[in-house]
């Protein structure tokens, strides 16, 4: 089993189609009556079309395969095609032990036939895109031009399939002579631990049998869990899907394109966190390319926002949303977006500065948030070394006041770091009164009140720091949580120069940000629109990919004090 640090190294291989012989580049829809016209661009070997039901993501996925394959799977009426349509069937579950389901997804429906609209697609009205990489040179391949893809292509609809399966298995009153002469998969076997953590289940023995039935390959799956061995003629549909997907997936040929349609149905949000983690690593291993349909935020939560393509019924039209912020993109997807994550501040102020802050750049992200204050500099220090990430599952993010750079060794706790926006390294209260008493003229029409009022109120304040504020609140009739808000809102509003790397700070504790790559004075920087950023490990810089004017995955992060970045190619 992996540690975590492979698994993150198999996650960015995949990210940036590490080896890879193929290449899928873009998807082009166009004049098709169920879609606005649609271009996807795609960046990643692992990529999620998400939306609600009945959005047109499975629709997405038919014509992808479609142009590869040349099979047409909207008009499959075949019953007997296990790989087809849901048939009508009893659900019971005569598992030794009931397996954890998502209840959200855990309603199974026959599907209903395809939209007249559907089966009058016209595939040669779409276009897919894959790059083949030789020795010499990179070579473009355009579907349905290309009459077959060079490479194995397969659409898994798990749900549909497992259930198929089993019946077929109940309809043979002995299985067991179904494998008998058969081995099992010892690609399954050497995986068994990993199986176990991806189920929930500590199994000891872990069968496998590929049963050829009708031209298909048919699992057989025998377990030991405990004292109790059990079959999928028996086992819960979760663990059966779980099976049955980590079987496509490991035994799938190298270079081979997999369509996993909704793989979260039925599974617990944690197995399908630790299934994402073992696709990543198989696909890493045999550069294999991965398109899920979803609505799942656990399955997109592993994968970068790029390889979300989130579609959307606008005016009876499927269409594609250009927007990649998590937190919008659970909206959409129909759920309410987590507080994963805890932000601690130096005190109140802090806070309110920091919680307006997020309120006028990031609203996106203000419900996702747990932002708490302590009592000084000292008190986060102290929860950074008595709560190392290593040994706590919380997420813990530390923002100190902008006095404290050079004052921390970020490089002593293995928390994200990072200092409030300000002129200068002063306390977020000489930040903002300075601010007060500079930008009169921004100030009085937000505060309802003449300019030179406000300037005579401001000269007539003579009290220490912490308690202008306070008096500046009494001298305006203006209750103080209400007016610092204004203030603070303002503020970030008119200074972007601080505001903006603060914030391309904060997001990159998320995720990596792709950055183009300059040299000011033979020095490589990272360049974020109007921000450049110091890159710390410069030995990571591809110069090929700097000639080319290409993208650099890149983290920030703070370093005694000063923003720096990281390649993390």
């Amino acid at each position: 089993m992996l540690k975590r640090t492979a698994i993150n190294d198999c996650w960015r291989h995949v990210d940036n189609f590490k080896k890879y012989n193929f290449k899928i580049k873009s998807l082009t829809i166009k004049n098709i009556d169920v879609f606005q016209d649609i271009n996807i661009d795609f960046s990643s070997a692992i990529n999620s079309i998400c939306g609600r039901n009945g959005v047109g993501k499975s629709t997405i996925m038919k014509i992808m395969y479609n142009l590869l394959t040349g099979k047409d799977i909207f008009n499959d009426k075949d019953p007997s095609n296990y790989f087809g349509r849901l048939r009508k069937l009893p659900l019971e579950d005569d598992s030794a032990e009931d397996f954890e389901e998502d209840e959200t997804q855990s309603n199974l429906e026959e599907k209903a036939p395809p939209d007249e609209s559907i089966r009058k697609i016209d595939i040669s009205q779409c276009e897919l895109t894959v790059h083949e990489r030789t020795k010499s040179e990179d070579i473009i391949i355009t579907f349905p031009n290309e009459k077959k893809a060079p490479f194995n292509v397969e659409y898994i609809d798990a749900s549909s399939q497992v259930v198929a399966i089993n019946n077929l298995l109940c309809t043979d009153s002995n299985p067991l002579d179904l494998i008998e002469g058969l081995s099992p998969n010892e690609l399954i076997i050497g995986e068994i631990e990993t199986i176990s953590k991806i189920t929930g289940k500590k199994y000891s023995k872990i069968e496998l049998y590929e049963i050829n039935w009708n031209d298909n390959i048919i699992p057989y799956i025998s377990v030991q869990y405990g004292n109790i061995s059990y079959s999928n003629r028996t086992m819960g549909l979760g663990e059966h899907k779980l099976l049955y997907i980590i079987w496509k997936a490991i035994s799938s040929p190298k270079n081979s394109f997999l369509f996993i349609e909704e793989p979260e149905s039925f599974i617990c949000p944690r197995s399908q966190l630790e299934l994402l983690d073992f696709i990543a690593t198989i696909a890493a291993k045999n550069n294999l390319t991965i398109i899920f349909s979803t609505h799942s935020e656990h399955i997109i939560k592993k994968q970068q926002a790029s390889s979300w393509h989130i579609v959307k019924n606008i005016r009876n039209k499927f269409s594609l949303v250009k927007e990649k912020r998590k937190e919008i993109v659970m909206s959409l997807l129909g759920v309410s977006p987590e507080k994963d994550m805890i932000f601690i501040l130096e005190d109140y102020f802090a806070s309110k500065v920091f919680k307006n802050i997020i309120a006028v750049c990031a609203p996106d992200l203000y419900n996702t948030m747990h932002i708490d204050y302590l009592n000084g500099e000292s008190d986060i220090t102290e929860i950074l070394r008595r709560y190392p990430a290593k040994n706590s599952k919380v997420r813990l993010v530390a923002i100190y006041d902008a006095d404290q750079k050079g004052q921390i060794n970020e490089s002593t706790f293995d928390r994200p770091i990072l200092y409030l926006p300000a002129e200068g390294n002063v306390p977020p209260e000489n930040e903002i009164i300075s601010f007060i008493k500079d930008n009169v003229n921004l100030l009085h029409p937000n505060l309802n009140i003449s300019e030179e009022q406000l300037t005579d109120i401001i000269d007539n304040i003579h009290e220490e720091i912490h308690d202008w504020l306070h008096v500046f609140s009494q001298s305006l009739s203006i209750e103080y949580d209400t007016l610092i808000d204004i203030v603070i809102r303002t503020w970030v509003n008119h200074k972007s120069a601080i505001i903006v790397p603060f914030m391309v700070a904060l997001r990159s504790i998320e995720q990596t940000i792709n950055s183009s790559i300059s040299y000011i004075n033979n020095i490589p920087y990272a360049n974020y629109e109007t921000l450049n950023v110091l890159i710390i490990n410069p030995e990571k810089v591809n110069e090929k990919i700097v000639k080319e004017k290409k993208l650099m995955p890149t983290k920030l992060r703070f370093l005694n004090g000063d923003l720096v970045a990281e390649i993390q190619a």
